[in-house]
């Protein structure tokens, strides 16, 4: 009951009483529901409305997913009929007017020259979901770019590394639960106050599709009717070639996606998710860890780079110069104010460290190494990796740490503290460790971990520590969040930050900076993260133009679920219903 009340009630009131045949009305499509696919309801193939058949006859093909299409009533009909369980019992209408229609995968269907495919278009919808009058535009349109491949994303929910319910971050799962909550908090409004939103798609395949896309830009731009405009991008750039190998679902070469995003940032459409282009660039690329390294109030690891064509030419001198280069910044950096034990490290020189990939996803291009020789090894084999194009590859000292914080922070210095000089608090901390380090030198045995863990396993129940290391944690966040500002006035609707942390005494604790994070990365078993993160995305949509800033709706969903106004077929849900519902079919 909870699951079947959850899906079905929309937000909002049904606007229409009763219908007649032809009646001219606006239906509220959304292909998750309407267009088939793989909800539980599956009419039809997944047909969307296109921008034209130029649009509709290559890839990529960018779809109306969602959002108000003209449409005809097919036959009379009373709210008195009404069961939100039984689909017959809805309107039933003909989409309508939208000229062009196409799938992901499929060729162009003009509904004017083609009646016999009418049927396609011949929907039940959910009242809700209906209204009868028309030209009044969003308030809301969003260009969404996802992964359209032959095999999709394994959203990896479960273990200690798991991403959770809401899954990976590129994955149906993920993006289906923000449409879920971006539809409920948005609204679709009413002629009194109308709100509702719409999302052109663009399905991608791979990193060829995704530099043809940026030419997709204006098209796109001259679509959009909404009064706030943003871009959600749903990959993952990396230095790699692609790949058939489905573990590579989801991923494209970075500079092409950086490119592609300035393609629609130059038309006036902001990044929401992950952020703008040239932030998610230095993000993304880890540049910053080398560049604040030697900066002390920051607490980054010493870390320097070395170009591919020096490891090429001669690894072992590579590897020496390296090494030299850290001894030589964490020099430096131990006379400068604000370097702790740490920094100022204990005389003897730096032998251990790690060796990093930029444009890297969850710890997978990370390698220790234990002195000159060892790292001689190790940068060849980073950098000699089949389709790897990158130019340089970071070389970092080796911190030694007995857990990670991962501070989770809304908002902004100023926007979450009060003002500014006032120190961030996150709204979430979350814990973990890694338990080995393999033969290959990469990190493993990920495992979650909690304050009480912490207390009673790690640090004697030393809880003067672990405030101490959080109110030091709390210091390098605010930091890092100012630099931040200085890359993009615009701060970051959320950011994760990882440190490392390391007791140091009685009562006293010493913290170091590890990663910044992107937006959508991986909450660790904070079960309210992604509602609140999304919540965050969802606003940020809306500040470039304040003054028309839409009051979002209460989220109330309590389990997950498809999408709105999608129902099973007449009857109670079966035990194998209820689990394809939940994402577990």
């Amino acid at each position: 009951q909870v699951l079947r009340a959850a899906m079905i009630l929309p937000p909002g009131e049904i606007q229409v009483s009763s219908l007649k045949k032809n009646d001219q009305v606006e239906v509220f499509f959304m292909k998750d529901c309407y267009g088939g696919g793989r909800g539980p309801v599956a009419e039809g193939d997944e047909w969307c409305p296109t921008l034209g058949p130029t649009f509709a006859l290559k890839f990529p093909k960018v779809l109306k997913t969602d959002g108000w299409v003209p449409a005809v009533v097919i036959g009379d009909w009373d709210v008195s009929q009404y069961n939100p369980a039984q689909r017959q019992t809805w309107p039933q209408v003909r989409l309508m007017k939208e000229q062009y229609w196409t799938t992901r995968k499929s060729s162009l269907i003009d509904m004017a020259l083609e009646p016999q495919q009418h049927h396609r278009l011949i929907k039940h919808i959910d009242p809700h979901h209906l209204r009868t009058y028309s030209g009044v535009p969003p308030v809301l349109s969003i260009f969404m770019v996802r992964w359209g491949g032959f095999c999709a994303v394994n959203p990896t929910v479960e273990g200690d590394g798991g991403w959770g319910e809401s899954g990976a971050s590129v994955s149906d799962r993920y993006i289906k639960a923000f449409l879920d909550q971006l539809h409920d908090t948005v609204g679709l409004g009413t002629a009194a106050e109308p709100r509702g939103y719409e999302i052109w798609t663009a399905y991608v395949q791979n990193t060829t599709e995704v530099e043809t896309l940026a030419q997709y830009a204006p098209a796109v731009q001259g679509a959009m009717s909404g009064r706030h405009r943003a871009s959600f991008y749903y990959l993952w750039p990396v230095e790699w070639q692609d790949s058939s190998d489905p573990s590579f679902a989801g991923y494209v070469f970075g500079q092409a996606m950086i490119t592609m995003m300035r393609a629609y940032e130059a038309e006036g459409i902001t990044t929401r998710f992950p952020y703008n282009s040239h932030l998610y660039q230095v993000i993304a690329q880890k540049s910053w860890q080398a560049n604040l390294s030697v900066f002390p109030d920051l607490h980054v690891p010493i870390t320097t780079k070395v170009s591919r064509a020096m490891v090429l030419s001669d690894p072992m001198h590579a590897a020496q110069t390296a090494l030299s280069g850290l001894e030589t910044l964490r020099q430096a950096k131990a006379n400068w104010s604000g370097a702790g034990p740490v920094e100022r490290g204990n005389g003897a020189p730096i032998t251990t460290g790690m060796v990093k990939l930029g444009w890297s996803w969850e710890g997978t291009s990370v390698w220790k190494f234990e002195g000159v020789e060892q790292l001689a090894y190790q940068l060849p084999h980073a950098l000699l990796q089949p389709g790897l194009m990158g130019d340089s590859v970071m070389i970092q000292e080796y911190v030694h740490f007995d857990f990670e914080m991962r501070f989770f922070v809304i908002g902004a210095v100023g926007e979450v503290t009060g003002g500014a000089g006032e120190m961030i608090k996150p709204v979430h901390i979350t814990y973990n460790r890694w338990n080995r380090v393999d033969a290959e030198g990469k990190p493993r045995e990920f495992e979650k971990l909690n304050r009480d863990r912490i207390l009673q396993e790690i640090w004697e129940m030393d809880s003067a520590a672990l405030e101490n290391a959080h109110a030091i944690g709390s210091k390098i966040v605010t930091k890092a969040l100012y630099w931040l500002r200085t890359e993009s006035a615009e701060p970051p609707a959320v950011l994760r930050v990882d440190l490392m942390v390391k007791r140091t005494g009685q009562g006293t604790a010493h913290v170091m900076l590890g990663e910044l994070t992107e937006l959508g990365a991986c909450c660790l078993g904070w079960d309210e993260g992604p509602r609140i993160v999304n919540d965050a995305v969802i606003r940020s949509c809306f500040k470039a133009k304040p003054e028309h800033a839409v009051p979002l709706l209460p989220y109330t969903r309590a389990v997950p679920t498809v999408r709105y106004g999608c129902v099973p077929p007449d009857g109670p849900p079966t035990q194998s219903m209820a689990r394809e519902l939940n994402g577990q079919g």
